[in-house]
């Protein structure tokens, strides 16, 4: 039960019963990722989400200036559940990593065979978009906000 001391504290799997975490141990594939090793790459098809159980890992995309950082508890790659289109970023193990792994194929097989776990996961993915829907549009906002604020000092220049 390695992954129960990771999620029975998330709100979203307190539901679950003994079958339940039967279920999902059954379909999460747990390993090692040894240093610099990469999870899937920018652009790649999403299979599946991971789960880091220990360790940290680096997060890189084209469109953001420095990498961010993802430790022991945190998910990563849940939108592939729900779509196989690109992924969004490279992520690769900051040192030694120990992860779990969620297949979208096992994840679309739980949907049918197990109606709270299907339920534990998808609150697990609408609270990630609702998190990083925020984190968009705070950005979008700040940007607009600077350049706003460039446009004034121009403007101000000028008189």
């Amino acid at each position: 039960m390695k992954l129960y001391s990771h999620l029975a504290s998330l709100p979203a799997f307190a539901c679950l019963d003994d079958t339940s975490w039967a279920d999902l141990e059954t379909v999460m594939t747990i390993r090692d990722y040894s240093d610099g090793e990469c999870f899937f790459r920018e652009g790649d098809p999403g299979d599946g989400l991971y789960l880091i159980l220990d360790g940290t890992v680096s997060v890189t995309a084209s469109d953001r200036d420095r990498p961010s950082r993802l430790h022991a508890g945190d998910f990563f790659g849940l939108v592939a559940l729900l779509d196989e289109g690109p992924r969004s970023a490279t992520c690769t193990a900051d040192g030694l990593v120990l992860a779990a792994f969620l297949p979208r194929s096992a994840f679309v097989e739980i949907y049918r065979s197990n109606s709270a776990l299907a339920f534990a996961l998808q609150m697990l993915v609408a609270r990630q978009l609702v998190h990083d829907t925020r984190a968009y549009s705070q950005a979008l906002i700040d940007a607009a906000r600077r350049q706003e604020a460039g446009g004034l000092q121009i403007f101000a220049g000028l008189s």
